[in-house]
């Protein structure tokens, strides 16, 4: 929990993957989780924990882009309704606060969108989820236990523990943004 965010409702997105295998003990499940990000003076360009806001942004992009856009352009449309409702700084790259409520909100209405996205993305409509005859799409991800940083092996994934299959953490910058409601 962000402090900003404590006592307060606040949205999340969850990814989840499941295996296909056909007998329900060896099902397996992983999951990757999106929470809000506080607007306070880390989280702006090019400051501190401007990267985690990055990372999530790539996942989800990565997500959109293999499940709902499969390798062409988003539309305007679908831009727009990726960018987070918000700015936090100004024409200088400062700092402006912007209201816990207000953070909240554009976090929320951007993982609904991504749902929706999802949910109306395929064809005529349809769950992006689904094929042409209404059953359910498989999808590959990857699931990594450790990978190398500086030659040195590291757990995948931001919290996890050691011998978890966890969504590797995706570092790149994308074109996800924020702007003003």
């Amino acid at each position: 929990m962000r402090p900003a965010f404590a006592g307060k409702a606040i949205p999340q997105l969850v990814i989840e993957a499941t295996s296909l295998h056909t007998n329900p003990a060896d099902v397996r499940v992983a999951s990757k989780t999106f929470w809000p990000y506080e607007s306070n003076v880390d989280y702006i360009l090019a400051v501190l924990k401007e990267k985690f806001i990055n990372m999530d942004f790539a996942w989800i992009k990565h997500f959109l882009d293999v499940v709902v856009f499969k390798g062409r352009e988003m539309t305007d449309e679908e831009s727009e309704m990726l960018e987070l409702g918000y700015v936090d700084y100004d024409d200088n790259g400062q700092y402006e606060p912007v209201e816990v409520e207000d953070v909240i909100k554009a976090w929320g209405v951007l993982f609904d969108n991504v749902v929706k996205l999802v949910e109306t993305g395929g064809e005529n409509g349809k769950s992006a989820l689904l094929d042409k005859v209404g059953n359910q799409r498989q999808f590959w991800f990857r699931l990594n236990r450790y990978y190398k940083n500086k030659g040195d092996w590291a757990f995948s994934g931001q919290g996890s523990e050691e011998g978890d299959l966890v969504f590797r953490t995706l570092s790149d910058k994308v074109s996800l943004k924020r702007s003003s409601c």
